[in-house]
C-alpha cells in the first residue's frame, strides 16, 4: 500500500522555532536548536484503521545551527547529509514514522520569512505502515521568535 502523500495533502503553514535545550545526565550543555513544522491540509491516508480525514505535520527537529539571527537562514541547505544528529518524523498510521531529508534549502523573502523548497523520503516501511515515499514541497516558512 502507498499513502500518496504527494498527491493528496500540501504544506499548508510552516513555521520554525527555536529553543534552548541542556540535559546534564549526558552532559550535554545549554545549546541552541531550530525545529521546523510543516503543517499538512488534512486528508485520507487509505489506513482503514486510521481516523481519518487525518491532521498530522511533518516535524524537522533538533538543528544546531548557531545562528545569531534568522537572516542567517538565507542559503542554507539543512539536508540530514549537512546536520546528521537532526531527525524528523511525520505521525501516521499512530506511529512515528521517520523522515530523511534530502535537502531543505532556505533562500530569504523578508525580515522573518523563507521560501523553502525540499524534498523529504519517509520510512513508512520501518513501522509496517505502507510503502516508502518522497515528498516533495516549495512554501514560504515563517520564523516565530519563543
Amino acid at each position: 500500500m502507498k499513502i500518496d502523500l504527494q498527491n493528496k495533502t500540501y504544506i499548508t503553514k510552516a513555521v520554525i522555532n527555536t529553543y534552548f535545550f541542556e540535559n546534564r545526565n549526558i552532559a550535554l550543555e545549554k545549546k541552541l536548536f531550530h525545529k521546523i513544522t510543516l503543517f499538512l491540509k488534512d486528508f485520507d491516508s487509505g489506513l482503514e484503521y486510521e481516523e481519518n480525514p487525518v491532521y498530522t505535520q511533518i516535524i524537522l527537529d533538533w538543528y544546531n545551527l548557531k545562528l545569531p539571527n534568522p537572516s542567517e537562514l538565507h542559503g542554507l541547505d539543512l539536508s540530514h547529509k549537512n546536520y546528521c544528529n537532526a531527525e524528523g518524523s511525520i505521525y501516521l498510521g499512530y506511529a512515528y514514522n521517520w523522515c530523511d531529508v534530502e535537502y531543505l534549502r532556505f533562500s530569504k523573502k523578508s525580515e522573518n520569512s523563507f521560501f523553502i523548497d525540499g524534498k523529504i523520503n519517509i520510512e513508512f516501511e520501518n513501522e509496517q505502515i505502507a510503502q516508502n515515499e518522497e515528498f516533495i514541497f516549495k512554501t514560504v516558512c515563517v520564523y516565530e521568535n519563543n
